[in-house]
């Protein structure tokens, strides 16, 4: 089963709308797989997929990513929307206004 974090920054002023989406966990054939999605919100996007070895170097690689991003977003609105831990579809939102 595949967990999910999906961002998005969104300001209207400035024309910002983007998404960032990390998917991880073992695939159909027990490989651990980290998928990274990004884009414009409405958009398909890019995608880029990175083969674990094991369940320790996928939370790795997701908790590097999430630095990662973080780096590069600059937010100075504020979170509106953080959703419950879905237990169904396990998918984390987190939305930024301006």
């Amino acid at each position: 089963m595949l967990d999910s974090i999906l961002l998005e920054a969104c300001n209207p002023e400035l024309n910002i709308w983007r998404f960032y989406r990390i998917t991880f966990g073992q695939d159909l054939f027990g490989s651990w797989i980290v998928e990274l999605s990004y884009g414009r919100i409405g958009s398909r996007g890019r995608s880029r997929t990175i083969l674990a070895e094991n369940e320790t170097q996928a939370m790795s690689i997701v908790e590097k990513c999430l630095k990662k991003d973080n780096q590069h977003r600059s937010v100075s609105g504020q979170v509106i929307k953080l959703s419950n831990y879905l237990e169904n579809g396990k998918e984390i939102q987190i939305r930024f206004w301006h």
